[in-house]
């Protein structure tokens, strides 16, 4: 794994243009898992804020840990998100990012 962090996060319609699409992750142990994002949440956003989460599912075989995560999307390129676990559904762990930025550093 490339131990450089990605710079530049998406914005928010660039990742709502992928919602259903997979990322790759690379575990800690060298596996990989395929996370799936199923739901872009808006949050109390305003003209200098944006503010929402974002929700994967993972295999619920991959562990509950939170932590900042290296997801690699085949049209967004590299991205390292702070994911916390949230909660199971059916067989998917599900996983949180929260995003609460200035609109000035929004690339749109």
């Amino acid at each position: 794994m490339d131990e450089t962090m990605a710079t530049v996060l998406p914005s928010r319609q660039e990742l709502a243009e992928q919602l259903h699409s997979s990322f790759d992750v690379e575990l800690g142990d060298g596996s990989r898992v395929s996370l799936r994002l199923v739901e872009l949440e808006d949050r109390r956003s305003t003209a200098e804020q944006e503010q929402f989460a974002l929700v994967f599912g993972a295999p619920a075989s991959m562990p509950p840990q939170q932590g900042v995560y290296r997801l690699e999307h085949q049209v967004l390129g590299a991205i390292d998100i702070f994911l916390v676990p949230i909660g199971r559904d059916g067989d998917a762990l599900l996983l949180e990012a929260v995003f609460n930025r200035f609109s000035d550093v929004v690339k749109e």
